[in-house]
C-alpha cells in the first residue's frame, strides 16, 4: 500500500486544481493574498499568489489531496511564506523606522516612506503603531482560520468580517440562509472561545 507521505499531487494535478477553483474561491483567495500581502517583500496579493503556486506546481511544497482543499492548501501555504518573509523583513523595516527617531527633524524622506507599502506616511510612531496594530489583526485572523480548516462557511464569514461587513450584509456576501448562518455562526463562536481560553487569540 502507497505510503500516506508520497500521496501529494503532481504538477499536473495542481494546475487541473487550479483551474476547478470556482469564482467564489478565486475571490477569497485574492482577498487573503492582498490581506496577507501586507508588511512583505510582496508589493502585491497576485505576487504572494504567484509565489505560492510556483512552490506547488515545483513541488516545494507538497499538497495531499486526501488531507485538505486545495483552496486550503493555497491559503496556507501563502499564509507561511508571508510570515516567515515578515519575521525578517519587517524586523529589518521597524528597525530602520525606529532609528529615524533620532533625528530631530521632520521626516521629509518620501521615498522611504512610500517603500513602507500600505503604512500611511504620518509619524514615525504611526507607522511603527500602524504595522503592530496590523500584525495583530493578522495574528488573530490567522489563528480562526487555521482552527476551522476547510470550514467554507466560516472562512467566507471570516472574510466579510474583515471587510467590515455585519449582520445581514455577512449573511448576503456569504450566500447563506437563516439556519446556515445562525449554524455557522454558533461554530465560530465556539472556536473563538477555545482559541481565547486555549491563549491562542
Amino acid at each position: 500500500m502507497k505510503d500516506q507521505k508520497d500521496n501529494f499531487a503532481t504538477q499536473e494535478q495542481v494546475f487541473v486544481a487550479l483551474a476547478s477553483l470556482t469564482p467564489d474561491e478565486l475571490r477569497l483567495l485574492d482577498y487573503q493574498a492582498n490581506r496577507l500581502a501586507f508588511g512583505t517583500i510582496y508589493a502585491t496579493g497576485m505576487a504572494l499568489f504567484g509565489e505560492a503556486l510556483d512552490r506547488a506546481s515545483d513541488l516545494r511544497r507538497k499538497w495531499y489531496p486526501e488531507c485538505m482543499p486545495f483552496m486550503t492548501f493555497m491559503r496556507n501555504t501563502m499564509a507561511s511564506i508571508a510570515s516567515n518573509d515578515r519575521k525578517g523583513f519587517h524586523a529589518t523595516r521597524v528597525a530602520n523606522v525606529s532609528a529615524l527617531t533620532r533625528i530631530e527633524d521632520e521626516v521629509e524622506d518620501d521615498a522611504f516612506l512610500s517603500s513602507l507599502q500600505g503604512i500611511p506616511k504620518n509619524s514615525v510612531e504611526d507607522v511603527l503603531i500602524a504595522a503592530e496594530e496590523h500584525e495583530a489583526m493578522l495574528r488573530d485572523y490567522d489563528a480562526l482560520y487555521a482552527y476551522f480548516g476547510d470550514d467554507e462557511e466560516i472562512w467566507n464569514i471570516l472574510d466579510a468580517m474583515e471587510r467590515g461587513l455585519i449582520g445581514t450584509a455577512i449573511k448576503e456576501h456569504c450566500k447563506l440562509n437563516e439556519a446556515q448562518y445562525a449554524a455557522a455562526r454558533k461554530r465560530l463562536n465556539r472556536g473563538a472561545a477555545k482559541l481565547k481560553s486555549q491563549g491562542k487569540k
